[in-house]
Protein backbone atom coordinates (compact mmCIF):
# COMPACT_ATOMS: atom_id res chain seq x y z
CA UNK A 1 0.00 0.00 0.00
CA UNK A 2 1.25 3.49 -1.19
CA UNK A 3 0.83 6.73 1.25
CA UNK A 4 1.84 10.00 0.60
CA UNK A 5 4.50 12.10 2.71
CA UNK A 6 3.05 13.13 5.90
CA UNK A 7 -0.17 11.58 5.13
CA UNK A 8 -1.68 8.89 7.79
CA UNK A 9 -3.21 6.33 6.14
CA UNK A 10 -5.89 3.35 7.16
CA UNK A 11 -5.23 0.02 7.54
CA UNK A 12 -7.37 -2.86 8.22
CA UNK A 13 -5.79 -6.03 9.19
CA UNK A 14 -6.91 -9.54 7.84
CA UNK A 15 -6.57 -13.61 8.47
CA UNK A 16 -8.87 -16.67 7.87
CA UNK A 17 -9.33 -19.28 10.14
CA UNK A 18 -10.27 -22.48 8.55
CA UNK A 19 -12.98 -23.59 11.33
CA UNK A 20 -14.82 -19.97 11.36
CA UNK A 21 -13.42 -18.93 15.05
CA UNK A 22 -13.06 -15.24 15.66
CA UNK A 23 -9.27 -13.71 15.88
CA UNK A 24 -7.24 -11.87 18.00
CA UNK A 25 -4.57 -9.83 16.13
CA UNK A 26 -1.07 -8.87 17.85
CA UNK A 27 1.49 -6.31 16.07
CA UNK A 28 4.87 -8.19 16.44
CA UNK A 29 7.13 -5.56 15.23
CA UNK A 30 6.47 -1.78 14.81
CA UNK A 31 7.53 -0.10 11.94
CA UNK A 32 10.56 1.71 11.41
CA UNK A 33 9.78 5.32 10.10
CA UNK A 34 6.14 5.87 11.11
CA UNK A 35 3.70 5.16 14.15
CA UNK A 36 0.49 2.68 14.69
CA UNK A 37 -2.63 3.85 16.35
CA UNK A 38 -5.44 2.09 17.28
CA UNK A 39 -6.67 -1.31 18.47
CA UNK A 40 -5.59 -4.52 15.77
CA UNK A 41 -7.22 -4.99 13.58
CA UNK A 42 -8.55 -1.53 12.55
CA UNK A 43 -4.83 0.57 12.65
CA UNK A 44 -4.08 3.94 11.24
CA UNK A 45 -0.29 4.36 10.21
CA UNK A 46 1.18 7.62 10.20
CA UNK A 47 4.40 8.15 8.56
CA UNK A 48 7.48 10.00 10.48
CA UNK A 49 7.59 13.85 9.39
CA UNK A 50 8.96 14.72 6.52
CA UNK A 51 10.04 10.27 5.17
CA UNK A 52 9.64 9.08 2.08
CA UNK A 53 10.44 5.75 1.31
CA UNK A 54 9.69 1.88 2.18
CA UNK A 55 8.26 1.03 5.60
CA UNK A 56 6.88 -2.27 6.97
CA UNK A 57 5.41 -3.67 10.37
CA UNK A 58 4.48 -7.36 11.25
CA UNK A 59 1.57 -9.19 12.97
CA UNK A 60 -0.24 -12.29 13.87
CA UNK A 61 -3.50 -13.79 14.47
CA UNK A 62 -4.95 -15.72 17.48
CA UNK A 63 -7.89 -18.01 17.02
CA UNK A 64 -7.86 -18.71 20.96
CA UNK A 65 -5.91 -22.05 20.48
CA UNK A 66 -2.43 -20.87 18.49
CA UNK A 67 -0.65 -17.98 16.25
CA UNK A 68 -1.02 -17.96 12.81
CA UNK A 69 2.17 -17.03 10.76
CA UNK A 70 3.75 -13.83 11.18
CA UNK A 71 2.42 -11.60 8.21
CA UNK A 72 4.24 -8.17 6.66
CA UNK A 73 2.52 -5.11 5.97
CA UNK A 74 4.68 -3.04 3.73
CA UNK A 75 3.84 0.34 3.12
CA UNK A 76 5.60 2.86 0.73
CA UNK A 77 5.53 6.93 2.02
CA UNK A 78 6.16 8.57 -1.48
CA UNK A 79 6.55 12.41 -2.02
CA UNK A 80 3.58 14.55 -2.03
CA UNK A 81 3.57 15.90 -5.88
CA UNK A 82 2.45 19.42 -6.50
CA UNK A 83 2.51 20.98 -10.02
CA UNK A 84 3.63 24.35 -11.22
CA UNK A 85 1.33 27.44 -9.90
CA UNK A 86 0.72 29.40 -13.16
CA UNK A 87 -2.90 30.31 -14.01
CA UNK A 88 -4.25 30.68 -17.81
CA UNK A 89 -7.56 32.57 -18.70
CA UNK A 90 -9.70 30.41 -20.53
CA UNK A 91 -13.11 32.45 -20.70
CA UNK A 92 -16.28 32.41 -21.00
CA UNK A 93 -16.22 36.06 -22.00
CA UNK A 94 -19.50 38.08 -20.40
CA UNK A 95 -19.52 37.93 -16.60
CA UNK A 96 -18.65 37.09 -13.22
CA UNK A 97 -18.14 33.31 -12.64
CA UNK A 98 -20.00 32.15 -9.50
CA UNK A 99 -19.75 28.15 -9.65
CA UNK A 100 -18.01 25.78 -11.73
CA UNK A 101 -19.07 22.24 -11.99
CA UNK A 102 -16.96 19.20 -13.51
CA UNK A 103 -18.80 16.44 -15.46
CA UNK A 104 -17.76 13.60 -13.31
CA UNK A 105 -17.78 11.18 -16.43
CA UNK A 106 -16.13 13.46 -19.17
CA UNK A 107 -13.87 16.31 -17.56
CA UNK A 108 -13.50 17.91 -21.12
CA UNK A 109 -17.13 19.27 -20.35
CA UNK A 110 -17.21 22.02 -18.32
CA UNK A 111 -20.03 24.01 -17.19
CA UNK A 112 -19.50 27.96 -15.29
CA UNK A 113 -22.57 29.94 -13.63
CA UNK A 114 -22.01 33.50 -14.50
CA UNK A 115 -23.85 37.05 -13.87
CA UNK A 116 -24.69 36.32 -17.90
CA UNK A 117 -26.22 32.85 -17.52
CA UNK A 118 -24.78 29.13 -17.89
CA UNK A 119 -21.80 28.70 -20.47
CA UNK A 120 -20.75 25.17 -21.17
CA UNK A 121 -17.19 24.01 -22.51
CA UNK A 122 -17.30 20.93 -24.21
CA UNK A 123 -13.69 20.58 -25.95
CA UNK A 124 -11.13 21.17 -22.14
CA UNK A 125 -11.98 25.21 -21.58
CA UNK A 126 -10.53 25.74 -25.46
CA UNK A 127 -14.54 27.38 -26.48
CA UNK A 128 -17.61 27.94 -24.31
CA UNK A 129 -20.89 28.25 -25.38
CA UNK A 130 -24.11 30.21 -23.65
CA UNK A 131 -26.31 26.99 -22.93
CA UNK A 132 -29.56 29.21 -21.44
CA UNK A 133 -32.83 28.42 -22.95
CA UNK A 134 -35.52 28.43 -20.66
CA UNK A 135 -33.78 30.35 -18.04
CA UNK A 136 -35.87 33.75 -17.45
CA UNK A 137 -33.13 35.25 -15.24
CA UNK A 138 -29.62 35.12 -16.17
CA UNK A 139 -27.64 36.09 -12.98
CA UNK A 140 -26.54 32.17 -11.69
CA UNK A 141 -25.41 31.88 -8.50
CA UNK A 142 -24.99 28.36 -7.75
CA UNK A 143 -24.69 24.87 -9.87
CA UNK A 144 -24.64 21.23 -9.55
CA UNK A 145 -24.75 18.23 -11.52
CA UNK A 146 -26.37 14.96 -11.03
CA UNK A 147 -23.25 12.53 -10.67
CA UNK A 148 -25.28 9.69 -11.75
CA UNK A 149 -26.57 11.10 -14.58
CA UNK A 150 -24.54 13.93 -15.76
CA UNK A 151 -27.17 15.21 -17.96
CA UNK A 152 -29.03 16.17 -15.28
CA UNK A 153 -28.26 19.76 -14.00
CA UNK A 154 -29.26 22.24 -11.49
CA UNK A 155 -28.67 26.25 -11.55
CA UNK A 156 -29.33 28.62 -8.97
CA UNK A 157 -30.25 31.97 -9.93
CA UNK A 158 -30.10 35.46 -8.01
CA UNK A 159 -34.14 36.74 -8.56
CA UNK A 160 -35.88 33.46 -10.34
CA UNK A 161 -34.84 30.67 -8.19
CA UNK A 162 -33.90 27.15 -9.51
CA UNK A 163 -33.60 25.93 -13.18
CA UNK A 164 -33.71 22.22 -14.03
CA UNK A 165 -31.95 20.64 -17.51
CA UNK A 166 -32.34 17.27 -18.11
CA UNK A 167 -29.77 17.17 -21.68
CA UNK A 168 -26.81 18.69 -20.71
CA UNK A 169 -27.92 22.55 -20.34
CA UNK A 170 -29.74 22.24 -23.84
CA UNK A 171 -32.59 23.20 -22.30
CA UNK A 172 -34.31 24.22 -18.79
CA UNK A 173 -37.59 24.58 -16.98
CA UNK A 174 -38.22 26.13 -13.74
CA UNK A 175 -38.45 24.28 -10.80
CA UNK A 176 -39.88 26.62 -8.01
CA UNK A 177 -42.78 24.97 -6.41
CA UNK A 178 -42.41 25.60 -2.68
CA UNK A 179 -39.54 27.51 -2.85
CA UNK A 180 -40.17 30.95 -1.07
CA UNK A 181 -40.44 34.89 -3.17
CA UNK A 182 -38.00 36.45 -3.92
CA UNK A 183 -36.61 33.36 -5.26
CA UNK A 184 -32.82 34.51 -4.24
CA UNK A 185 -30.71 31.02 -4.77
CA UNK A 186 -27.05 31.48 -3.43
CA UNK A 187 -26.27 26.86 -2.99
CA UNK A 188 -27.28 24.07 -4.58
CA UNK A 189 -26.10 20.63 -3.25
CA UNK A 190 -27.15 17.13 -4.37
CA UNK A 191 -27.14 13.75 -2.21
CA UNK A 192 -24.63 11.58 -3.34
CA UNK A 193 -26.34 8.89 -2.37
CA UNK A 194 -30.35 9.52 -3.52
CA UNK A 195 -29.92 11.97 -6.38
CA UNK A 196 -33.62 12.95 -6.47
CA UNK A 197 -32.97 14.43 -3.05
CA UNK A 198 -31.75 17.75 -3.30
CA UNK A 199 -31.10 20.89 -1.22
CA UNK A 200 -31.08 24.70 -2.36
CA UNK A 201 -30.08 27.57 -0.19
CA UNK A 202 -30.97 31.21 -0.47
CA UNK A 203 -31.32 35.05 1.70
CA UNK A 204 -33.43 37.20 2.47
CA UNK A 205 -36.54 34.98 2.36
CA UNK A 206 -34.36 31.95 2.28
CA UNK A 207 -32.76 29.67 4.77
CA UNK A 208 -32.48 25.89 3.79
CA UNK A 209 -35.39 24.18 1.16
CA UNK A 210 -35.47 19.87 0.53
CA UNK A 211 -36.45 18.35 -2.51
CA UNK A 212 -37.01 14.34 -2.29
CA UNK A 213 -38.16 14.27 -6.38
CA UNK A 214 -35.30 15.60 -8.16
CA UNK A 215 -36.53 19.67 -7.88
CA UNK A 216 -40.13 19.18 -8.76
CA UNK A 217 -41.35 20.55 -5.25
CA UNK A 218 -39.51 22.17 -2.27
CA UNK A 219 -40.17 22.34 1.21
CA UNK A 220 -38.46 24.49 4.24
CA UNK A 221 -36.55 22.64 7.17
CA UNK A 222 -35.12 25.40 8.90
CA UNK A 223 -36.11 23.92 12.29
CA UNK A 224 -32.89 25.68 14.68
CA UNK A 225 -31.71 27.82 11.91
CA UNK A 226 -31.30 31.31 13.40
CA UNK A 227 -29.57 32.49 10.67
CA UNK A 228 -31.62 31.99 7.04
CA UNK A 229 -28.65 34.05 4.43
CA UNK A 230 -27.53 30.82 3.39
CA UNK A 231 -23.86 30.86 1.58
CA UNK A 232 -23.12 27.19 0.97
CA UNK A 233 -24.45 24.04 1.70
CA UNK A 234 -22.67 21.17 1.74
CA UNK A 235 -23.10 16.88 1.98
CA UNK A 236 -21.08 14.32 3.78
CA UNK A 237 -20.36 11.84 1.19
CA UNK A 238 -20.14 9.02 3.43
CA UNK A 239 -23.14 9.94 5.77
CA UNK A 240 -25.18 11.90 3.76
CA UNK A 241 -27.32 12.54 6.51
CA UNK A 242 -24.94 14.72 7.92
CA UNK A 243 -25.64 18.20 6.35
CA UNK A 244 -23.51 21.63 6.49
CA UNK A 245 -25.14 25.24 5.91
CA UNK A 246 -22.56 27.80 6.27
CA UNK A 247 -24.37 31.24 6.90
CA UNK A 248 -24.32 35.14 7.51
CA UNK A 249 -24.53 34.30 11.12
CA UNK A 250 -22.40 31.13 11.07
CA UNK A 251 -22.02 27.46 10.55
CA UNK A 252 -24.96 24.86 11.24
CA UNK A 253 -24.94 20.96 10.89
CA UNK A 254 -27.78 18.82 10.95
CA UNK A 255 -27.25 15.24 11.33
CA UNK A 256 -30.83 13.54 10.42
CA UNK A 257 -31.14 14.86 6.84
CA UNK A 258 -34.93 13.86 5.90
CA UNK A 259 -36.32 12.76 9.32
CA UNK A 260 -37.39 15.74 12.06
CA UNK A 261 -34.91 18.05 11.10
CA UNK A 262 -33.33 20.42 13.41
CA UNK A 263 -29.65 22.64 12.91
CA UNK A 264 -27.26 23.19 15.63
CA UNK A 265 -24.64 26.01 15.67
CA UNK A 266 -21.38 25.31 15.70
CA UNK A 267 -19.89 27.80 17.86
CA UNK A 268 -16.38 26.49 20.15
CA UNK A 269 -13.34 28.19 18.38
CA UNK A 270 -15.87 29.48 15.42
CA UNK A 271 -16.41 33.06 15.20
CA UNK A 272 -20.43 33.66 14.32
CA UNK A 273 -19.84 35.15 11.24
CA UNK A 274 -20.28 34.65 7.57
CA UNK A 275 -19.42 31.07 6.52
CA UNK A 276 -18.69 32.03 2.97
CA UNK A 277 -17.19 28.18 1.96
CA UNK A 278 -17.65 24.83 3.45
CA UNK A 279 -14.54 21.89 2.30
CA UNK A 280 -14.90 18.26 3.66
CA UNK A 281 -12.07 15.84 3.72
CA UNK A 282 -13.69 12.96 1.43
CA UNK A 283 -10.82 10.44 2.89
CA UNK A 284 -11.75 11.79 6.60
CA UNK A 285 -14.84 13.22 6.69
CA UNK A 286 -14.27 14.21 10.22
CA UNK A 287 -11.96 17.05 9.09
CA UNK A 288 -13.55 20.32 8.04
CA UNK A 289 -12.93 24.06 6.81
CA UNK A 290 -14.46 26.77 6.91
CA UNK A 291 -13.51 29.51 5.01
CA UNK A 292 -14.93 33.36 6.36
CA UNK A 293 -13.95 36.94 6.49
CA UNK A 294 -11.70 36.20 9.11
CA UNK A 295 -9.95 33.87 7.39
CA UNK A 296 -9.98 29.85 7.31
CA UNK A 297 -11.33 27.59 10.64
CA UNK A 298 -10.30 23.25 10.77
CA UNK A 299 -12.24 21.00 12.49
CA UNK A 300 -10.80 17.18 12.84
CA UNK A 301 -13.96 15.69 15.26
CA UNK A 302 -16.85 16.69 12.73
CA UNK A 303 -17.21 20.51 13.39
CA UNK A 304 -17.42 20.08 17.39
CA UNK A 305 -13.98 21.92 17.70
CA UNK A 306 -12.62 24.53 15.53
CA UNK A 307 -8.92 25.98 15.22
CA UNK A 308 -7.81 29.25 13.31
CA UNK A 309 -5.65 27.96 10.15
CA UNK A 310 -4.08 31.38 9.02
CA UNK A 311 -0.21 31.33 8.62
CA UNK A 312 0.65 32.67 5.60
CA UNK A 313 -3.03 34.14 4.83
CA UNK A 314 -2.38 37.89 3.64
CA UNK A 315 -5.62 37.86 2.46
CA UNK A 316 -8.97 36.72 5.41
CA UNK A 317 -11.86 37.26 3.05
CA UNK A 318 -12.48 33.57 1.87
CA UNK A 319 -15.05 33.01 -1.05
CA UNK A 320 -14.20 29.62 -2.02
CA UNK A 321 -12.50 26.34 -0.61
CA UNK A 322 -11.53 22.88 -2.44
CA UNK A 323 -9.66 20.21 -1.48
CA UNK A 324 -7.87 17.76 -3.25
CA UNK A 325 -9.35 14.50 -3.52
CA UNK A 326 -6.09 12.58 -4.62
CA UNK A 327 -4.34 14.99 -1.38
CA UNK A 328 -6.29 15.44 1.19
CA UNK A 329 -3.63 17.86 2.53
CA UNK A 330 -3.67 20.48 -0.41
CA UNK A 331 -5.75 22.52 0.09
CA UNK A 332 -6.76 25.47 -2.53
CA UNK A 333 -8.77 28.99 -1.13
CA UNK A 334 -9.89 31.66 -3.30
CA UNK A 335 -10.06 35.19 -1.99
CA UNK A 336 -11.85 38.43 -2.39
CA UNK A 337 -8.71 40.75 -3.48
CA UNK A 338 -5.81 38.29 -2.27
CA UNK A 339 -6.08 35.70 -5.31
CA UNK A 340 -6.03 31.93 -4.38
CA UNK A 341 -4.06 30.62 -1.67
CA UNK A 342 -2.93 27.22 -1.33
CA UNK A 343 -1.81 24.58 1.73
CA UNK A 344 -0.09 21.79 0.94
CA UNK A 345 -0.32 20.73 4.95
CA UNK A 346 -3.72 20.59 5.67
CA UNK A 347 -4.06 24.02 6.35
CA UNK A 348 -1.21 24.47 8.70
CA UNK A 349 0.97 27.10 6.08
CA UNK A 350 -0.53 28.43 3.03
CA UNK A 351 0.92 30.64 0.09
CA UNK A 352 -0.18 32.94 -2.58
CA UNK A 353 0.00 31.15 -6.28
CA UNK A 354 -1.52 34.08 -8.05
CA UNK A 355 1.38 33.67 -11.13
CA UNK A 356 -0.72 34.79 -14.20
CA UNK A 357 -3.37 36.58 -12.67
CA UNK A 358 -3.20 39.76 -13.52
CA UNK A 359 -6.02 41.59 -11.57
CA UNK A 360 -5.94 40.29 -7.77
CA UNK A 361 -8.58 43.09 -6.59
CA UNK A 362 -11.75 40.82 -7.71
CA UNK A 363 -13.76 38.03 -6.53
CA UNK A 364 -12.83 34.95 -6.33
CA UNK A 365 -15.90 32.67 -6.29
CA UNK A 366 -15.52 29.30 -7.32
CA UNK A 367 -12.68 26.43 -7.12
CA UNK A 368 -13.01 23.46 -9.00
CA UNK A 369 -10.29 20.05 -9.49
CA UNK A 370 -10.30 18.41 -12.29
CA UNK A 371 -11.91 14.72 -11.32
CA UNK A 372 -9.30 12.88 -13.50
CA UNK A 373 -6.16 15.04 -13.27
CA UNK A 374 -6.09 16.98 -9.78
CA UNK A 375 -2.52 19.21 -11.26
CA UNK A 376 -5.20 21.01 -13.02
CA UNK A 377 -7.73 23.47 -10.86
CA UNK A 378 -9.71 25.86 -12.24
CA UNK A 379 -10.78 29.65 -10.19
CA UNK A 380 -13.96 31.63 -11.63
CA UNK A 381 -13.56 35.38 -10.75
CA UNK A 382 -14.45 39.03 -12.02
CA UNK A 383 -12.21 38.06 -14.78
CA UNK A 384 -13.54 34.78 -16.16
CA UNK A 385 -11.96 30.96 -15.86
CA UNK A 386 -8.75 30.49 -14.63
CA UNK A 387 -6.78 27.27 -14.98
CA UNK A 388 -3.73 25.97 -13.54
CA UNK A 389 -1.38 25.23 -16.10
CA UNK A 390 -0.67 21.75 -14.31
CA UNK A 391 2.11 20.38 -16.30
CA UNK A 392 5.23 20.50 -18.73
CA UNK A 393 3.42 21.41 -21.69
CA UNK A 394 5.46 18.20 -23.86
CA UNK A 395 4.50 15.66 -20.92
CA UNK A 396 0.91 15.03 -21.50
CA UNK A 397 -1.08 13.56 -18.19
CA UNK A 398 -1.27 9.85 -19.32
CA UNK A 399 2.36 9.83 -20.51
CA UNK A 400 4.09 6.78 -18.58
CA UNK A 401 6.43 8.96 -16.89
CA UNK A 402 4.09 11.53 -15.43
CA UNK A 403 4.08 11.13 -11.81
CA UNK A 404 8.46 10.79 -11.91
CA UNK A 405 8.63 13.90 -13.65
CA UNK A 406 6.26 16.05 -11.63
CA UNK A 407 7.91 14.17 -8.43
CA UNK A 408 10.89 15.61 -8.89
CA UNK A 409 9.73 18.97 -10.72
CA UNK A 410 8.35 19.24 -7.20
CA UNK A 411 11.23 17.84 -5.06
CA UNK A 412 13.23 20.53 -6.95
CA UNK A 413 15.66 18.41 -8.46
CA UNK A 414 14.85 19.83 -12.27
CA UNK A 415 13.66 22.82 -13.76
CA UNK A 416 13.21 21.44 -16.67
CA UNK A 417 14.37 21.92 -20.19
CA UNK A 418 12.75 25.41 -21.13
CA UNK A 419 10.81 27.65 -18.55
CA UNK A 420 8.50 29.67 -21.35
CA UNK A 421 7.11 27.83 -22.39
CA UNK A 422 7.30 25.13 -19.31
CA UNK A 423 8.93 21.64 -20.95
CA UNK A 424 10.70 18.86 -19.50
CA UNK A 425 11.86 17.12 -22.93
CA UNK A 426 11.43 13.76 -22.06
CA UNK A 427 13.28 12.12 -24.97
CA UNK A 428 16.20 13.90 -24.77
CA UNK A 429 19.59 12.03 -23.72
CA UNK A 430 20.66 13.26 -20.11
CA UNK A 431 24.24 14.96 -20.52
CA UNK A 432 26.83 14.36 -17.79
CA UNK A 433 26.28 18.00 -17.04
CA UNK A 434 22.59 17.58 -16.60
CA UNK A 435 23.38 13.93 -14.71
CA UNK A 436 25.75 16.18 -12.21
CA UNK A 437 22.80 18.69 -11.82
CA UNK A 438 20.29 16.12 -11.05
CA UNK A 439 22.02 14.06 -8.90
CA UNK A 440 23.51 17.31 -6.12
CA UNK A 441 20.01 19.02 -6.00
CA UNK A 442 18.90 15.50 -5.30
CA UNK A 443 21.43 14.68 -2.51
CA UNK A 444 22.76 18.17 -1.48
CA UNK A 445 20.08 20.79 -2.70
CA UNK A 446 20.78 23.82 -5.19
CA UNK A 447 24.95 24.99 -4.37
CA UNK A 448 25.63 29.03 -3.98
CA UNK A 449 25.33 30.91 -7.25
CA UNK A 450 29.53 31.60 -6.66
CA UNK A 451 30.05 27.71 -5.53
CA UNK A 452 33.32 27.67 -7.99
CA UNK A 453 35.06 30.62 -6.83
CA UNK A 454 36.76 31.25 -9.90
CA UNK A 455 38.28 27.64 -10.13
CA UNK A 456 37.36 25.14 -12.34
CA UNK A 457 37.07 21.78 -11.10
CA UNK A 458 38.01 19.81 -14.21
CA UNK A 459 39.73 21.47 -17.65
CA UNK A 460 37.08 21.39 -19.79
CA UNK A 461 34.65 22.80 -16.99
CA UNK A 462 35.37 26.64 -16.72
CA UNK A 463 34.18 28.85 -13.57
CA UNK A 464 31.98 30.32 -15.57
CA UNK A 465 29.83 27.78 -16.92
CA UNK A 466 26.30 26.67 -15.76
CA UNK A 467 26.81 23.44 -14.43
CA UNK A 468 30.55 24.12 -12.76
CA UNK A 469 28.85 24.49 -9.64
CA UNK A 470 26.82 20.73 -9.56
CA UNK A 471 30.13 19.00 -11.10
CA UNK A 472 32.35 20.49 -8.49
CA UNK A 473 29.81 19.43 -5.60
CA UNK A 474 29.81 16.19 -7.56
CA UNK A 475 33.53 15.79 -7.06
CA UNK A 476 33.57 16.88 -3.67
CA UNK A 477 31.08 14.20 -2.63
CA UNK A 478 33.17 11.38 -3.98
CA UNK A 479 30.38 10.69 -6.37
CA UNK A 480 32.77 11.28 -9.92
CA UNK A 481 36.55 11.49 -10.53
CA UNK A 482 35.82 12.96 -14.15
CA UNK A 483 36.15 11.19 -17.58
CA UNK A 484 39.97 10.99 -17.54
CA UNK A 485 43.11 13.37 -18.38
CA UNK A 486 41.69 15.75 -16.14
CA UNK A 487 38.41 16.15 -17.99
CA UNK A 488 34.78 15.87 -17.13
CA UNK A 489 33.36 15.66 -20.65
CA UNK A 490 30.17 17.60 -19.57
CA UNK A 491 28.26 17.52 -22.83
CA UNK A 492 29.03 13.65 -23.16
CA UNK A 493 25.39 11.60 -23.16
CA UNK A 494 25.51 9.27 -20.05
CA UNK A 495 24.61 5.60 -20.82
CA UNK A 496 22.64 3.25 -18.53
CA UNK A 497 26.03 1.49 -16.87
CA UNK A 498 27.36 4.97 -15.84
CA UNK A 499 23.87 6.69 -14.92
CA UNK A 500 23.91 2.89 -12.23
CA UNK A 501 27.07 4.25 -11.22
CA UNK A 502 26.43 7.83 -10.35
CA UNK A 503 22.88 6.89 -8.50
CA UNK A 504 24.32 3.85 -6.43
CA UNK A 505 27.52 6.08 -5.46
CA UNK A 506 25.06 8.89 -4.47
CA UNK A 507 22.63 6.47 -2.55
CA UNK A 508 24.65 4.18 -0.96
CA UNK A 509 28.49 5.14 -1.80
CA UNK A 510 31.03 1.90 -3.83
CA UNK A 511 29.97 -1.54 -3.51
CA UNK A 512 32.77 -4.09 -3.17
CA UNK A 513 35.02 -4.73 -6.25
CA UNK A 514 33.83 -8.83 -5.72
CA UNK A 515 30.33 -7.61 -5.72
CA UNK A 516 29.06 -9.32 -8.80
CA UNK A 517 31.78 -12.25 -8.43
CA UNK A 518 28.90 -14.41 -7.83
CA UNK A 519 27.48 -13.57 -11.17
CA UNK A 520 25.85 -11.00 -13.40
CA UNK A 521 21.73 -10.20 -12.92
CA UNK A 522 21.69 -9.32 -16.67
CA UNK A 523 22.39 -11.52 -19.30
CA UNK A 524 24.28 -7.90 -21.36
CA UNK A 525 26.24 -7.06 -17.87
CA UNK A 526 29.25 -9.44 -17.32
CA UNK A 527 30.17 -9.99 -14.18
CA UNK A 528 33.85 -8.74 -15.08
CA UNK A 529 32.68 -5.36 -16.42
CA UNK A 530 33.70 -2.36 -13.83
CA UNK A 531 29.85 -1.24 -14.15
CA UNK A 532 28.43 -4.41 -13.11
CA UNK A 533 28.29 -4.05 -8.94
CA UNK A 534 26.13 -0.71 -9.79
CA UNK A 535 23.87 -2.24 -12.15
CA UNK A 536 23.51 -5.19 -9.85
CA UNK A 537 22.74 -2.57 -6.40
CA UNK A 538 20.19 -0.48 -8.59
CA UNK A 539 18.58 -3.74 -9.02
CA UNK A 540 18.63 -4.65 -5.57
CA UNK A 541 17.38 -1.33 -4.60
CA UNK A 542 14.35 -1.62 -6.92
CA UNK A 543 15.71 1.16 -8.46
CA UNK A 544 15.62 -0.60 -11.87
CA UNK A 545 14.43 -4.09 -13.43
CA UNK A 546 16.08 -3.61 -16.24
CA UNK A 547 14.68 -3.04 -20.19
CA UNK A 548 13.29 -6.62 -20.93
CA UNK A 549 13.78 -9.83 -21.38
CA UNK A 550 16.60 -10.12 -18.67
CA UNK A 551 18.50 -7.61 -20.28
CA UNK A 552 19.80 -4.23 -18.91
CA UNK A 553 20.71 -1.93 -22.42
CA UNK A 554 23.99 -0.81 -20.65
CA UNK A 555 25.40 1.03 -23.47
CA UNK A 556 22.20 2.62 -24.38
CA UNK A 557 21.82 6.21 -23.56
CA UNK A 558 19.63 7.53 -20.57
CA UNK A 559 16.47 9.45 -21.49
CA UNK A 560 15.21 12.37 -19.29
CA UNK A 561 11.82 10.45 -18.96
CA UNK A 562 14.13 7.28 -18.07
CA UNK A 563 16.12 9.23 -15.53
CA UNK A 564 12.87 10.60 -13.74
CA UNK A 565 12.06 7.43 -13.41
CA UNK A 566 15.00 6.64 -11.53
CA UNK A 567 15.77 9.63 -9.42
CA UNK A 568 12.07 9.22 -8.45
CA UNK A 569 12.66 5.74 -7.24
CA UNK A 570 15.99 6.52 -5.58
CA UNK A 571 15.37 9.45 -3.62
CA UNK A 572 11.90 10.32 -3.45
CA UNK A 573 10.32 6.63 -2.51
CA UNK A 574 8.20 6.28 -5.57
CA UNK A 575 7.56 2.90 -6.93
Amino acid sequence: MTTNKNTEINIALTATDPDGDNLTYYIVTQPSHGTLSGTPPNLTYTPTSGYTGQDSFTFKANDGIGDSNIATVSITVVATITYPESWVSVGPEGGSIYAIVIDPNNSNVIYAGTSAGVFKSTNGRSTWSAINSGITYLYIKALAIDHNNSNILYAGTNVAGVFKSTNGGTNWSASNSGLPTPLQVRALAIDPYNTNVIYSGGIITGGVYKSTNGGASWYAINSGLTNIFVHTIIINPINSNIIYAGTEGGFFKSTNGGGTWTWSAIVPGLPGIEAMAIAIDRNNTNVLYVGTWRGVFKSIDGGTTWGEINSGLTNLHINALIIDSYDSNTIYAGTYGGGVFRSVDGGITWSAINSGLTNLNINFNAMAIDPNNSSIVYAGAGGGVFKTQGSFNDVPVGYWAYNYIMGIYNAQITQGCSANPLQYCPGNPVTREQMAAFIVRAVFGEPPTNYCGGVDPFTDVPAGSWSCKYIKKLLELNITQGCGGGNYCPTDNVTREQMAAFLVRAKEGDPPLDYCDTGSPFEDVPHSSIFCKYVKKLLELNITQGCGAGMYCPSDDVLRDQMAAFLARAFLGMP
